[in-house]
């Protein structure tokens, strides 16, 4: 009917949704909790603490892994990672300065985590492990998707001394982390889908 069938009250500048075929997780990006919302119900089950800046929220083995980013008052970018096991809590903040875009995500039956031109695989404490890495960019991903097995990189444009963006591309990785396709797309590539008719 393309009308509001209900509305859910949930945390500050709500930004990732993760459905895990009982509830929709939600990251309240403007604050510093998910909210974890009963679907049959459309209420607000848990509203739990996971660090500043949450963004993208991904789930393994029963672990929910949360990315996030966040500023101080001067705009100077923190990044973070999170993690929900058992009940409780794994906050880890990464030094200030960092560039690791937004990106949590499972691949390989690993986590990762967008950093430094590529992606991490995270440990039990949410350290980023070089070992592993996929991907070696210039810039960092702006955003990463896992789409049919293939690693699907947002890269953002550079900016020039006159404060121009160019535009963007989008990098297309197999399994094994070779390239397998390339496209120029707009400033800043955001968030994927794929559909089949």
């Amino acid at each position: 009917t393309l009308e509001v069938e209900s509305s859910i009250e949930v945390g500050i500048m709500p930004e990732g949704l993760l459905y895990d075929l009982s509830n929709l997780w939600v990251a309240n990006s403007g604050g510093s909790t998910l909210s974890k919302v009963d679907v049959a119900s459309n209420t607000v089950i848990e509203t739990i603490e996971v660090g500043q800046g949450p963004q993208n929220i991904e789930i393994n083995n029963e672990e929910v892994y949360v990315s996030r980013r966040y500023y101080d008052s001067s705009w100077n970018e923190f990044h973070g990672s999170s993690k929900i096991s058992g009940g409780n809590v794994i906050i880890k903040d990464y030094a200030s300065g960092i560039v690791c875009g937004g990106s949590v995500l499972k691949f390989n039956d690993a986590v990762y985590r967008s950093y430094d031109g590529g992606i991490y695989p995270l440990d039990s404490e949410l350290n980023l492990e070089s070992a592993g890495r996929i991907g070696e960019y210039d810039s960092s991903p702006y955003s990463v998707e896992v789409i049919n097995n293939f690693l699907w990189f947002g890269i953002k444009g550079d900016v020039d001394e006159n404060y121009i963006e160019s535009n963007g591309t989008v990098r297309v990785l197999d399994s094994s982390g070779a390239e397998v396709s390339f496209y120029n797309v707009g400033i800043a590539p955001g968030d994927f889908a794929h559909w089949t008719k």
